[in-house]
């Protein structure tokens, strides 16, 4: 049984069944205490200790790639020799291409990038990791070794798109439901899925933020495929791209970025971005040791459980979009007494400080701005 999470830690329930059918079951995704749950667009109130209680706030963030960072290969028309292909893609059995490729490096872990033309209803695309080469799911047809990725039973009306998101496993023809939700879609929409040693890793660019450990399948190629696809109205893959499984450091939270704005009931975070050339995909939260319930995909963070006059440690770290989390920034933030007033200036970091490094005495909350410029100096006749 796979573990299913937002993170590295916590576990959400997960069905296992030998069904095909497109349609994903319900349950595995509910975020409720002690769970982790995806995200997209708008984070519903989450439940800590019981109660309804945090907010995550989302601001999407476009994720950018560090220069430091190319996929070893990109194709926006699939070349025959290197990818093994399966069935066609047109077909309600469907079709896939399995990558032919080493990956360069030798370890075997990677990332598959697609990008999908979604112009009309109908299909369903599909991503493939540790795939043997015959590699081809659909609800009549399994074929060989893999987890499959997918956005099933796309439907377009007007400037709206949906479809449901399901995972597969799939052992030598014998598939196995792993978990799935309704989930938005758009024309251009962006899928990243990692694969890595003990688990892989998915994201995409609607901010669905998927990770899951499971080794029952050790190895195996990645690939795409589709079904039922319309390729006369121009569905398809924009794009695929392979890259490696990126191992450089990467710059993790500034605590000296941290900005708080503490009230007797609420506590408000921001900080800075932590950078990574793979790019970052999230943030998870802390409390006293206990992961708070959601990944939040912007810097921002709004805890409603807190108590007044009370101490609480909290602990942030990032995860960059190839599901690694950083090492993590802890702080320490004291409630006041009810009625009473956050004891620090709001708007500065959290040690007291304005921002700006040469006096300028930035305040964040109200726009303060205050700094003084020599417009004229005095100097002699003689220089």
């Amino acid at each position: 049984m796979p573990r299913i999470s937002m993170g590295r830690r916590g576990n959400l329930p997960v069905q296992t069944t030998n069904s095909k059918n497109d349609t994903p079951q319900a349950g595995g995704l509910t975020p409720i205490s002690g769970e982790l749950c995806r995200k997209w667009a708008v984070c519903p109130r989450l439940a800590l200790n019981g109660k309804p209680a945090l907010l995550v706030l989302f601001l999407l963030l476009t994720q950018s790639l560090n220069a430091a960072y190319t996929y070893y290969y990109t194709e926006t028309t699939p070349d025959p020799s290197k990818w093994t292909t399966n069935g066609d893609v047109t077909t309600a059995t469907g079709g896939s291409k399995i990558s032919n490729l080493a990956v360069p490096d030798g370890t075997g872990y990677y990332e598959i990038k697609t990008v999908l033309n979604i112009k009309s209803s109908g299909g369903t695309y599909i991503t493939y990791i540790r795939a043997s080469n015959d590699a081809l799911n659909s609800p009549t047809v399994a074929n060989g070794t893999y987890y499959s990725v997918e956005l099933q039973d796309v439907t377009v009306n007007g400037t709206s798109c949906s479809g449901n998101f399901a995972i597969y496993k799939t052992i030598a023809g014998s598939v196995s439901y792993v978990a799935g939700a309704p989930l938005p879609c758009k024309d251009g929409m962006t899928w990243r899925t990692t694969q890595a040693q003990g688990y892989f890793f998915i994201w995409n660019d609607l901010g669905l933020f998927y990770y899951i450990v499971d080794s029952d399948i050790a190895a195996g190629q990645p690939g795409f495929g589709a079904r039922n696809l319309n390729t006369a109205a121009g569905n398809g893959f924009a794009s695929v791209s392979l890259g490696l499984y990126d191992t450089t450091p990467w710059t993790g939270i500034n605590t000296a970025s941290i900005a708080t704005s503490v009230a007797a009931n609420e506590v408000d975070f921001q900080w800075q971005n932590a950078v990574s050339a793979v790019g970052i995909c999230g943030y998870q939260t802390y409390r006293d040791g206990t992961f708070m319930g959601g990944t939040s995909i912007g810097p921002t963070l709004v805890d409603h459980t807190v108590s007044p006059n009370s101490m609480y440690q909290y602990t942030i770290s990032s995860v960059n979009c190839q599901g690694q989390q950083n090492l993590s920034t802890s702080f320490p933030v004291h409630t006041p007494s009810p009625g009473g007033i956050d004891p620090r200036r709001t708007g500065v970091r959290t040690n007291g400080a304005y921002w700006g490094g040469n006096g300028e005495q930035i305040d964040l909350l109200s726009g303060n701005l205050n700094f003084t410029l020599p417009l004229i100096r005095a100097q002699g006749r003689g220089g």
